[in-house]
């Protein structure tokens, strides 16, 4: 709520200041001077919420915190498709969610760690993962022909499946099928490494 609150004093801020612009007044005046005295106040009063809060707490806070993201985007589960199912070139719909789970949430004020080092190395995952998110999204899909469960999170995603069935053939469509396999290889040891350094910074940090 209080960033919702934020968002719409800043946005009647820009809209004051560009009616003060071109018709400078003193009511339009006024009200920018209000509209920012209140976005200030409520900068403030979130800063001195964090503040106020003793250590045990913000460790509490985050510890709490960590357990969401854990239970988004369990670390089995993401091993198991870094040396498994991406080293093989597939993965499903489900897990593909996932990533895009972790990501939205981590994108949320609510979702920030109070403890610093913590919230930078997760936002180096998110952005890591975000990028692998991307690349199935955009390079993966379902097997021709392949009839698809009830269950969409169980629907299988295949690296270019009409390429695949080149790549031990030498020749053009091998090569493009490679390449693409070279640019998903970099996502991967990219998101993993990033994950693994915020998992490792989480649990030295707030002894989970």
């Amino acid at each position: 709520m209080a960033l919702v609150a934020k968002i719409t004093n800043l946005i009647a801020l820009l809209v004051t200041v560009a009616w003060l612009a071109r018709w400078p007044d003193w009511e339009p005046a006024a009200l920018a001077i209000s509209l920012l005295g209140t976005l200030v106040g409520l900068e403030y009063r979130d800063r001195k919420r964090v503040s106020d809060l003793t250590n045990t707490d913000r460790l509490e806070h985050d510890r709490t915190l960590f357990k969401q993201y854990a239970e988004i985007l369990p670390e089995d589960r993401l091993r198991h498709e870094f040396d498994n199912d991406l080293f093989n070139h597939y993965t499903d719909l489900g897990f593909a969610n996932r990533l895009s789970r972790f990501v939205e949430f981590a994108k949320l004020a609510e979702a920030e760690f109070l403890t610093d080092a913590v919230q930078a190395d997760l936002l180096i995952a998110r952005d890591a993962i975000e990028k692998l998110r991307g690349f199935i999204l955009v390079h993966f899909f379902p097997p021709q022909g392949e009839q698809l469960p009830e269950d969409t999170d169980h629907v299988r995603l295949i690296l270019y499946p009409e390429l695949r069935q080149y790549a031990d053939v030498p020749g053009e469509l091998s090569d493009r099928y490679r390449e693409y396999a070279k640019d998903l290889d970099r996502c991967v040891e990219g998101a993993s490494g990033a994950f693994s350094k915020f998992r490792s910074t989480a649990k030295s940090e707030l002894s989970v």
